[in-house]
């Protein structure tokens, strides 16, 4: 081969060398303009397993970085750290874990961001929110990312440490001696509002005012019902007036006619009951018939009337309890007999002198003026 050829050979090589390295040069300058640029950017040297055993490969894409906004603060005050990563889609990263790694910085909350795939590559972000509670300069160490690429290895990138500066939230001028409490404020005259309490003591007096009205009211009422009340001895005049009134609307009723039998007894025992009370103050309603007998001996009542009373009140307690009803003949029967014997022993005014006009009497006394209870 001619030196001539072969000089144009060598020529052409360090050509297309050079060619290819710029167009290297201006990937590597694309992509690192399309990644988020925070803190002090994408490291990609300082990669090791181990920190110096095993590098990245060369063909491989793997850039991580760090930032904190702000980097300067008071106790307690919220930072945000930045931590990102440019890897190839198929490498396999894990971002450091924070608890316990940064101290004395704490750890408030993450925000974990989708995830950006490219055709060059992926892009990953996470924004972590720490606070620190000590003055002074700290620093954030450096941040471990674990990756483990498609050939299977491994390797471990980390970020660049970063300062934080924190401030006493004590003012300056107080820092010049010893740091000292302040003083309290004085006391806060506040204004005083009278008119609750004279309204609460006027509602309570209008309430026991009241009070006192109802009870007043309803013990005059009481006294009133028991003053306007019958007497004893005016019941005993009415007590006729009730019973006929009652027995006039029994005889209108249909229990009769329809075979009520039972009913008709319970209504008519109840008013012949009510006016042996009212009329002779025998306690009838209390009494069963058996325990009724004595008490009517001892209203001074004929004893052929009490006779005629016992035999009526076991007839209606066998319609009542043995269901062996009286026939509707006798029922009428014994009602006009009721009838009978209220009319017969009413209790009828007495002339100015004291005697007698017209008097009632029991069953079997010819004469209309003779004495009743």
């Amino acid at each position: 081969m001619s030196g001539r050829r072969l000089n144009a050979r060598l020529t052409a090589l360090a050509i297309t060398t050079v060619v290819a390295l710029c167009a290297g040069l201006a990937v590597d300058a694309a992509r690192a303009q399309d990644e988020p640029s925070s803190g002090r950017g994408m490291d990609a040297a300082r990669v090791a397993r181990d920190r110096d055993s095993l590098s990245v490969p060369a063909d491989s894409l793997l850039m991580v970085g760090a930032s904190v906004t702000p980097d300067t603060g008071t106790v307690g005050d919220r930072f945000v750290l930045t931590l990102s990563a440019v890897h190839d889609l198929d490498t396999a990263l894990a971002f450091p874990k924070l608890v316990g790694e940064m101290l004395p910085f704490e750890v408030i909350d993450v925000v974990i961001y989708p995830t950006d795939e490219g055709p060059d590559g992926a892009v990953e972000r996470r924004d972590v929110v720490i606070t620190v509670f000590e003055t002074g300069e700290h620093t954030i160490p450096e941040l471990p990312f674990h990756a483990v690429m498609p050939g299977g290895d491994t390797a471990v990138v980390y970020t660049e440490p970063l300062d934080v500066v924190i401030h006493s939230v004590i003012p300056p001028a107080d820092l010049e001696g010893q740091p000292r409490p302040r003083d309290i404020k004085p006391p806060v005259d506040l204004p005083r509002a009278w008119w609750p309490w004279v309204v609460a003591v006027l509602v309570a007096a209008a309430a026991a005012l009241a009070w006192r009205f109802w009870r007043r009211w309803r013990t005059t009422r009481a006294e009133r019902s028991v003053e306007e009340g019958p007497t004893p001895e005016e019941r005993r005049l009415a007590a006729h007036v009730a019973a006929l009134e009652r027995l006039r609307l029994l005889r209108a009723s249909r229990h009769l006619e329809e075979n009520r039998i039972e009913p008709f007894y319970v209504e008519l025992t109840d008013i012949l009951r009510r006016y042996l009370g009212d009329r002779f103050s025998v306690p009838a309603i209390d009494r069963t018939t058996t325990e009724l007998r004595p008490e009517l001996t001892a209203a001074a009542i004929p004893e052929v009337d009490i006779s005629w009373l016992t035999g009526l009140l076991e007839r209606a307690d066998l319609s009542k309890f043995a269901r062996t009803a009286p026939s509707t003949d006798r029922a009428l029967g014994d009602l006009g007999d009721v009838e009978t014997f209220v009319e017969r022993t009413r209790l009828r005014a007495t002339t100015d002198d004291g005697h007698a006009a017209r008097r009632g009497h029991a069953a079997g006394e010819e004469d209309d003026d003779v004495p009743v209870r």
